[in-house]
């Protein structure tokens, strides 16, 4: 009997051991995966409340990229993804460039900018007459 209690622990502990690492291993992808996030700031020149409506509708039918908020007294809207893109690489912006032109009728010029997210807050805050 003593056999079978010490056989029993020793596959509770296994088994405790195994789950305790595969949840470790979950969280380490979770957090990996939103780390590998990507933004991009772009600035659209004379953005219109209207055609802000139309990039709004546009971008809310994806997965892939997201319009996380937007300030459109300044024409600046900040864009996020899951989806993994060389740092610096034009293949991000091509994206959301060619969706924005093709939904949006006579968009003003569209440009990347290297705002952070707290320039972003700060330059709308500003436009609005905040401090």
């Amino acid at each position: 009997m003593t056999h079978q209690v010490q056989k029993l622990a020793a596959q509770s502990k296994a088994f405790f051991v195994v789950l305790s690492l595969s949840l470790f291993l979950g969280f380490s992808m979770d957090s990996s995966a939103q780390s590998q996030q990507t933004s991009l700031v772009l600035e659209i020149e004379g953005l219109t409340v209207d055609q802000h409506a139309q990039i709004y509708r546009a971008f809310a039918e994806r997965t892939d990229i997201e319009l996380f908020r937007s300030c459109v007294p300044t024409g600046l809207l900040l864009f996020r993804s899951n989806e993994s893109f060389t740092p610096g690489s034009t293949t991000f912006f091509d994206r959301i460039q060619s969706m924005i032109t093709t939904k949006v009728q006579n968009i003003g010029t569209i440009q990347a900018t290297e705002l952070t997210a707290e320039a972003f807050e700060q330059r709308c805050r500003q436009t609005r007459g905040g401090n």
